[in-house]
């Protein structure tokens, strides 16, 4: 959810150096990926240090977790050797720490290309519309990618490593062979309605960000994190540390060059099943659909604005975009939380239902949520296990002031040292109020855009849910 830089993730959410110190639990696990032997759930790996105890069923939700991070980032991240190479970490994360088999990568990267054309109609195999490059992961520009109109970078090699990708087959796909690529689609190659360019890229969150869970309703969590070193104290920065979180799947950072009419992509999408990125309201007890005020200034359902993206929870009359402007983005991927090494660890799925908003200056979202999934939050009321997540994600700053970042002090920040910071909530079910009374009540407490109408019975239905952890 990051800046990228041209060797994966180095940027992310700042650049700086440090060492992290071990927890009284050191790096159980190894460093080629998970070892654990037992169960599925439970509690985390007892741990030396103070606990975060939380209430159960806090504020009536069945699960909250709460995600926090400040770490420092000290340069990209190294996987291990057998994953190298793998400049974006994704391999590692995918195959070491998800511990998919190469065809459960592929199908996990597929079920996230269908989901694309599904919810905002982008075709990121050009299937029904457009042209697709592939590109080696780690190549993009900061922040948004791009040196020149419709990122000549990947067509004519004037990115900075001089790279020009490979433009992709009719009807190839996702397969083993590419999985790992950046894939970059063209909606209108000829540019005569739009000059958008989106890029596509697999990546895992630098571990040394710091992302780590710091408390689970109803579970003892341990406080994991590093107060004495050498910059005043960080949140966990070790892959192997309990609860810690390793964050990776296909994002898209932004969409380039140029906004992207809605209109456009509905008119090449018409004769296909899906595809067709339109975002409603649920205003209705009954579940049924609304648009809000249409063209002709009325709220009925057969008054539809043709060319307008709505937001839930904007307001019902209130128009964002007349299109997926240049900024936004998209998140697909995976939380993978380790619990320790006798246990599996906890797997969240995520996936945008809603543009998220970039900072064109330092090309990291404002804000962001996501749809969640997730097999071990399965009740009664919530059987599916549906989830969402709100984010925030401060600029990069440094680790002295943190906020002010550079504007802190007249010299500006210490040299090498810069803090990445995020607060992220998570409740399961999305919501407590706002769902629709529906007949279904497994419907009863979604009000997501595409959710959860078309949610798959269960997490582990997910194609390419790992089979390790089935």
């Amino acid at each position: 959810m990051l800046q990228i830089s041209g060797i994966g993730l180095a940027g992310a959410l700042g650049l700086g150096s440090a060492h992290a110190q071990q927890s009284d639990q050191g790096d159980q696990g190894g460093q080629n990926g998970e070892r654990n032997s037992g169960g599925r759930g439970g509690q985390y790996t007892p741990y030396g240090g103070q606990d975060t105890k939380t209430a159960p069923e806090l504020g009536t939700f069945d699960h909250v977790l709460a995600y926090l991070a400040e770490g420092i980032v000290d340069g990209p991240t190294e996987s291990p050797e057998e994953f190298q190479p793998d400049p974006t970490l994704i391999k590692w994360f995918q195959e070491g720490l998800m511990r998919r088999t190469p065809e459960e990568v592929r199908d996990d990267r597929q079920a996230c290309h269908d989901h694309w054309l599904d919810v905002f109609g982008l075709d990121l195999e050009a299937r029904h519309m457009g042209e697709t490059w592939l590109v080696d992961a780690g190549t993009l520009v900061p922040p948004l990618g791009g040196s020149g109109p419709k990122a000549s970078w990947v067509k004519d090699g004037n990115g900075p490593d001089e790279f020009t990708g490979e433009k992709l087959e009719e009807g190839e796909g996702v397969t083993t062979e590419n999985m790992y690529k950046t894939f970059v689609w063209f909606p209108d190659p000829e540019g005569d309605e739009t000059n958008a360019v989106i890029p596509e890229t697999p990546l895992m969150l630098d571990e040394k960000i710091g992302y780590t869970n710091y408390f689970k309703s109803g579970t003892t969590v341990p406080a994991n994190s590093e107060p004495d070193n050498d910059v005043g104290g960080t949140t966990n920065r070790k892959p192997f540390v309990p609860n810690k979180i390793r964050d990776g799947g296909y994002w898209i950072f932004a969409v380039e060059d140029d906004g992207i009419p809605l209109s456009y992509l509905q008119e090449n999408l018409e004769e296909s099943e899906v595809g067709r990125p339109t975002f409603w309201f649920n205003t209705q007890a009954d579940g049924e659909k609304r648009m809000g005020r249409g063209v002709a200034g009325g709220r009925e359902s057969g008054v539809d604005p043709q060319d307008k993206l709505y937001l839930d929870g904007v307001g019902p009359d209130s128009a964002v975009h007349d299109g997926l402007p240049q900024q936004v983005g998209f998140f697909w991927g995976d939380y993978n939380i380790y619990r320790g090494e006798n246990q599996d660890p906890l797997i969240i799925h995520y996936d945008s239902r809603f543009p998220t908003e970039f900072n064109p200056h330092s090309g990291i979202p404002r804000a962001f949520m996501c749809e969640l999934q997730c097999a071990e939050f399965e009740t009664e009321r919530n059987p599916l296990g549906l989830g969402r997540v709100h984010g925030s994600t401060y600029p990069a700053a440094t680790t002295y002031g943190n906020v002010n970042g550079h504007n802190f002090r007249e010299d500006g920040p210490p040299e090498g040292f810069t803090a990445s910071t995020i607060r992220n909530m998570l409740t399961f079910p999305p919501s407590l109020t706002r769902g629709r009374e529906a007949d279904d009540e497994i419907r009863a407490f979604n009000i997501a855009p595409g959710l959860p109408e078309d949610a798959f019975e269960s997490q582990t239905e997910i194609p390419g849910y790992p089979g390790a952890f089935r």
